[in-house]
C-alpha cells in the first residue's frame, strides 16, 4: 500500500486491517462487511466482489499459464502481475 496514493480496502470484518500495527499511519480507507448479517454493507456500500472477481478471472488465469514454473517463483510472477495491471 502506498501512502503516495491512497487505498480503499473493503474486507469481510473490521478486525482483519483496522487493527494491524504494520498498516497505522498508511494513507487508506478500511470499510468492512459482516457476511453473517449482509452482502453488502448497508451503511457504506462496502463488499468484496471486486476483489474477488479479479481473483477468480485474472489472477487464476494467469497463474495457470505459468504451469512449469517452480512454485517458489509464483510470488515474484504475481506481484509482476499486480504491478502490471
Amino acid at each position: 500500500m502506498s501512502d503516495k496514493f491512497g487505498s480503499y480496502v473493503s474486507s469481510n470484518e473490521r478486525h482483519a486491517l483496522e487493527t494491524n500495527p504494520r498498516l497505522r499511519g498508511m494513507n487508506y480507507t478500511h470499510a468492512w462487511v459482516n457476511h453473517s448479517e449482509n452482502f453488502v454493507n448497508p451503511i457504506n456500500g462496502a463488499h468484496r466482489q471486486s476483489i474477488k472477481g479479479v481473483w477468480e478471472v485474472r489472477i487464476k488465469k494467469y497463474l495457470k499459464a505459468m504451469r512449469g514454473v517452480h512454485r517458489k517463483h509464483h510470488p515474484g510472477h504475481l506481484d509482476e502481475f499486480l504491478w502490471r495491471s
